[in-house]
């Protein structure tokens, strides 16, 4: 089955928040955008949930400029954890490291 462009496990169960246009009782008419043409823009009340939209969860985007030959220059600024993991002949240093764009 196919859903939303996505199929099998990964299908999300609710996509993002869209507009009301219209309400008439027990049914909702959404702003839906050009990709979901293919869906019909009127559902049941209890097809839909209430979006908790958070500003602060929003992360800000960064505009990058990558090169002809797809390479972004980028430098460290600081390592934020140190882990080792260890198997069963040898063990591997993790690091979590901040990244920095070098265009910024």
């Amino acid at each position: 089955m196919l859903r939303f462009g996505m199929e099998r496990k990964l299908t999300p169960r609710y996509i993002e928040p869209f507009d009301v246009i219209k309400r008439v009782p027990m049914v909702y008419k959404l702003d839906l955008p050009s990709y979901l043409a293919k869906i019909h823009n009127v559902f049941h009340i209890s097809l839909l949930k209430k979006a908790k939209v958070d500003p602060s969860q929003f992360l800000l985007q960064v505009l990058m400029e990558i090169n002809k030959d797809l390479i972004i220059k980028v430098k460290s600024l600081k390592i934020l954890d140190r882990s080792e993991k260890e198997l069963r002949k040898k063990k591997i240093l993790m690091l979590k490291v901040l990244w920095r764009n070098s265009q910024i």
